[in-house]
């Protein structure tokens, strides 16, 4: 549950990186392309890669460099800003969706993305999970779109902002994404993953009345929600909901039980610490727990990597003098709580949620660790081992045919979270419109999802089951238990779906 922003810790020659309540991959892969990283904030002055799609697509090396151009569409030259067209037309057509459309404007719409670089990683020795970079993502899907008529029957033009793991200030990268967005090119939406919830992002798109359909872990707390009415989560939960579910699921399991003392490593940051006290504090009161809290601090960027070592360090050694018995954490945090245990001879229960999925700890905990690890998850890319994950839902089928089509093939766990979150973040724009009669308005955007209650499926969900209300807008309805399976040597789901709180 800690914010998950910057974290370098050597143990026994591994290296967790640790971001904004998102998840870092700590897979087999070695690539310094983007993916659910942890770390990230762009040094680089204004991220300007614009342009869709076509040409190759980028090897599993590494993200674009910053200030890099996207390939020009088909029909124009260069690798400038595309000026936005004001034709307009009228009459029925059919989206990639396959949803009938009738529409006045047929002007191209920019997209705004996040580029998560992790250059740093390579150095550190820390597996990105994923074989390629996820700017080849939003290619693939832009040069899908535009062969298939469009984003409701709209050219995308993408606009991808650069932001990077090893960068001291990720609130000066998300500002200077931000003036990418909204003054260098002036997008529609921004969509897709996030590694970090950096409020002064929230409040510059809002300022410029840009919705934020955020794929990422960090999406804020309730009062996030309410101070900025233009977010929506396409596939993460408010800070309120997730630590919810993280010690309501270990009070289902019954691996919570009164008396039981539970660990909590937060950290003092605004969000966390209001959900904390408006939802934690008196769930644990109901349920007769002992909640021992451990915050630190509110890291800002990769420079906070050595008080954040510190900061887990130091809980290990509170939590286990104090008589915890059970730890509620997220992310990489959990791999150097576990090796610190692990040194000091202590197997604690670690309740754990889809942003610290299986598919990243597998084989990178000790065994001994692994197998007191119990999740709740609502994300099956990232929650199990790709091998035992379930059939693929409608919406994961339809985003891998897309991506397929343009010779693009998830093979690790970051390649599908990218993929997903960048065809939900699409999709659910593309529906938005639909709604409200193509209009860009965030307010009208926003209105429209929260009006689709279940009817909008997600690929990046459990079962792809959403829900969306007036005073909901993270869109995850369902979550699964997983856990370590001695059988197969692997994390993989232990029970059936059940609805989130």
């Amino acid at each position: 549950m800690i914010r998950l922003r910057a974290l370098a810790v050597a143990g026994v020659a591994l290296i967790a990186l640790v971001g904004c309540g998102s998840k870092v991959p700590l897979g087999s892969a070695t690539s310094e392309s983007s993916g659910s990283i942890g770390l990230t904030v762009p040094t680089y002055p204004g991220p300007t890669a614009v342009g869709t799609v076509g040409g190759p697509t980028t090897g599993p090396t590494g993200s674009a460099a910053p200030g890099s151009a996207l390939p020009a569409s088909p029909g124009r030259t260069g690798s400038g800003p595309l000026t936005t067209a004001t034709a307009t037309a009228t009459g029925s057509r059919s989206s990639p969706s396959g949803t009938p459309t009738t529409h006045r404007s047929t002007a191209p719409i920019e997209i705004g993305f996040l580029n998560t670089g992790i250059s740093n990683a390579a150095s550190f020795g820390v597996g990105t999970g994923q074989t390629f970079a996820a700017q080849t993502v939003f290619q693939a899907l832009a040069k899908y779109y535009n062969a298939h008529g469009g984003l409701d029957g709209r050219k995308v033009v993408p606009v991808v902002a650069q932001t990077d793991t090893a960068d001291s200030s990720w609130s000066a990268d998300y500002q200077a994404a931000c003036q990418t967005f909204t003054q260098d090119h002036h997008v529609s939406a921004v969509i897709g993953y996030s590694f970090a919830y950096i409020a002064t992002f929230e409040a510059c798109l809002a300022k410029a009345g840009v919705p934020h359909l955020t794929g990422g872990y960090a999406t804020g707390d309730a009062g996030s929600y309410r101070d900025y009415p233009d977010i929506v989560s396409t596939t993460g939960l408010t800070d309120d909901r997730r630590y919810l579910v993280q010690i309501k699921a270990g009070v289902q399991q019954g691996l919570l039980k009164p008396g039981d003392k539970v660990g909590i490593l937060l950290d003092n940051c605004p969000e966390e610490m209001r959900a904390y006290n408006t939802t934690v504090v008196p769930y644990l009161k109901a349920q007769r727990l002992v909640g021992v809290l451990e915050s630190e601090g509110c890291p800002q960027g990769a420079s906070d990597d050595a008080s954040a070592i510190v900061q887990i360090q130091s809980a290990v050694l509170k939590f286990r003098s104090l008589g915890v018995n059970k730890l509620v954490l997220e992310g990489p945090p959990v791999l150097v709580f576990a090796l610190e245990a692990q040194a000091q001879g202590w197997r604690p229960t670690y309740l754990l949620t889809s942003a610290s999925g299986g598919a990243s700890l597998d084989g990178t905990i000790p065994a001994a660790q692994e197998a007191n690890i119990h999740g709740a998850g609502w994300m099956p890319e990232v929650d199990v081992s790709v091998a035992h994950q379930a059939p693929k839902t409608a919406p994961e089928r339809k985003c891998l045919a897309m991506l397929k089509s343009e010779r693009l093939v998830p093979r690790q766990y970051n390649d599908y979270l990218y993929a997903y979150t960048t065809c939900d973040g699409l999709s659910l724009y593309e529906t938005a419109l639909e709604h409200d009669g193509d209009s860009t308005t965030a307010s009208q955007v926003v209105s429209a999802i929260t009006g689709l209650g279940r009817s909008w499926h997600g690929a990046s969900m459990i079962d792809g089951a959403t829900d969306f209300t007036a005073t909901k807008r993270d869109a995850p309805a369902e979550y699964r238990p997983w856990g370590w399976s001695g059988s197969c040597r692997c994390f993989a789901y232990t029970g059936a779906a059940r609805a989130l709180p």
